[in-house]
């Protein structure tokens, strides 16, 4: 993690009162303490090791993206890509998986089996993602929150304009 990042989380790491981010003195001394890990530690320029350690000390990777990691040749697209993409167009995207929401279908030829709404990201953008019940059922054990995986499928259009339909989930 660059030393830049470190010296401006340092000079915010004050109570708000006196115009930082803490707000109070045990939030102060949490922050001062990873601040105090972060430059203690040679940080090795792995994407993986990166993000991990961003994502545990700030909530969120900001610099690296696991799925940077594995340079898959098959991701051809980004979830960017996919907020722009025409319908129906075929799309490869790499993602973490942020939030995996289970549903049952309550009506339809699917009724009564389950789907899965997420949330996704890769570097450039987070966007909605559905596993619809066909989907799901061969591909939910892959589907959880914190994996990485790699997304085939295409954008909505009418109702669901702006979610990415999913049709086959791949582990890198």
């Amino acid at each position: 993690m660059g030393n830049r990042l470190i010296d401006f989380i340092e000079s915010v790491t004050k109570i708000k009162k006196d115009g930082g981010i803490c707000t109070n003195k045990n939030k102060l001394t949490e922050l001062q303490d990873k601040i105090k890990y972060l430059r203690s530690k040679e940080w090795k320029d792995d994407p993986l090791i990166i993000a991990q350690n961003e994502k545990r000390l700030l909530g969120i990777a900001i610099s690296a993206n696991k799925i940077d990691v594995y340079g898959d040749e098959r991701i051809t697209h980004t979830c960017k890509d996919a907020l722009t993409a025409a319908p129906n167009e075929l799309l490869t995207i790499g993602v973490d998986i942020l939030e995996c929401k289970e549903f049952e279908t309550k009506s339809g030829p699917s009724k009564g089996k389950k789907r899965a709404a997420l949330i996704v990201c890769d570097s450039t953008a987070k966007i909605k993602a559905m596993a619809w019940s066909d989907c799901f059922e061969i591909y939910h054990k892959l589907l959880i929150e914190n994996n990485t995986v790699i997304l085939v499928g295409t954008n909505s259009f009418g109702k669901y304009a702006g979610q990415f339909n999913i049709s086959a989930v791949i582990q890198p």
